[in-house]
């Protein structure tokens, strides 16, 4: 039970990040994983556990994040049983970044772990969604990217999804700002995306979202998601994290 260097995190926060996925908890394992970890010069390790494994947590340690993985056989269903998308959603093609997807990318980010935790980096949390949102702009992947634009044309959604190699489907993102709130935004792009991936013959679909964030739980259940499994997510601090003068 070794705790794995993430070294695309390291490398863009600047500090060493590690991670330990396990699937029932010890606490005497946890405490020599975060002496093997400290002894890498490890700043922060995730760990990752079954929920309620009510590990002994040390000062430096706390719940970050219940993560939900919710799952759609969309196979078992035909194209005409998906419902019309509430809010009208227009296909997104451009690939250039923009000062408004920024900004979505920062809203995107605001209900993760790293946005909660009061130790690590603003300034490292908003770059790394930023940069996910540019690279997914710039079809990284085989995304399919929806927008949803508010009364004043602007761009205040934004969703995309993808086909994994295992031809297993996912919505990679969902965003939507204030502006579009209360007019069914968030199911429309679900809606679109089982649409989607019916017409790419995927038979199962697959989505992780945040326990807290109940109204994304919320519209997956009411458009008929399962929830398969949840997981525990706790930062372990073991040195303070280090700072860099720009991340992008």
């Amino acid at each position: 039970m070794m705790p794995a260097l993430l070294e695309w995190d390291t490398r863009f926060f600047g500090f060493k990040v590690a991670k330990l996925q396990v699937e029932q908890h010890n606490d005497q394992k946890l405490d020599h994983a975060i002496n093997a970890a400290k002894n890498m010069g490890v700043s922060l390790l995730s760990y990752l556990c079954p929920v309620d494994s009510h590990p002994s947590v040390p000062e430096n340690m706390e719940l970050v994040e219940r993560r939900n993985l919710y799952g759609f056989d969309i196979g078992q269903m035909q194209i005409s049983d998906i419902p019309t998308e509430p809010y009208p959603l227009e296909i997104y093609t451009d690939t250039k970044p923009t000062a408004q997807f920024d900004r979505l990318a920062v809203t995107w980010g605001k209900s993760s772990r790293f946005f909660k935790d009061p130790i690590f980096p603003r300034l490292a949390a908003e770059a790394m969604y930023v940069y996910w949102m540019r690279a997914m702009l710039k079809r990284d992947g085989e995304e399919h990217i929806l927008i949803a634009r508010d009364s004043e044309g602007e761009i205040s959604g934004i969703t995309s999804g993808r086909v994994n190699e295992n031809r297993i489907g996912t919505p990679l993102m969902m965003v939507v700002e204030k502006s579009l709130f209360g007019l069914n935004v968030g199911p429309s792009f679900v809606i679109a995306h089982m649409r989607w991936l019916k017409q790419q013959r995927i038979k199962h679909a697959e989505i992780i979202t945040h326990n807290s964030n109940r109204l994304a739980c919320r519209i997956y259940e009411k458009l008929g998601w399962e929830l398969q499994s949840q997981q525990d997510i706790y930062h372990i601090w073991l040195k303070p994290p280090t700072l860099k003068d720009n991340y992008l």
